[in-house]
């Protein structure tokens, strides 16, 4: 899946559940650089907490895979919790070089 499919689900899941989807324009407090917020304090039946449950986490490799990061954050003072989701700028893999790679590095 590409990171624009997996927004596209969880977005769908929002507006069947009901739940508050905002899309920021940049850099804001609220939603502190994703792409996709969104809060389930509208719904009391299916969560965002049973979406990371049901969805999110036995797919987690191929979320990471597609380089989006959802969080989600348990806000106990107002009941309801709140998910950013974020995407990679880079999806580059950073890989660890061996020590004969690094001796071996020309010095620039």
């Amino acid at each position: 899946m590409t990171h624009t499919e997996i927004i596209e689900l969880i977005r769908e899941c929002a507006e069947r559940n009901n739940w508050y989807v905002y899309c920021p324009e940049g850099y804001d407090a609220y939603g502190q650089g994703a792409t996709l917020v969104l809060s389930d304090q509208r719904n009391q039946g299916y969560t965002l907490v049973d979406l990371q449950r049901d969805v999110l986490t036995p797919f987690a490799a191929d979320i990471r895979q597609a380089g989006v990061n959802p969080v989600l954050r348990h806000d106990d003072t107002d009941g309801h919790c709140v998910m950013r989701v974020f995407i990679a700028q880079s999806r580059n893999v950073r890989r660890d070089y061996t020590l004969d790679e690094i001796e071996n590095r020309p010095i620039e």
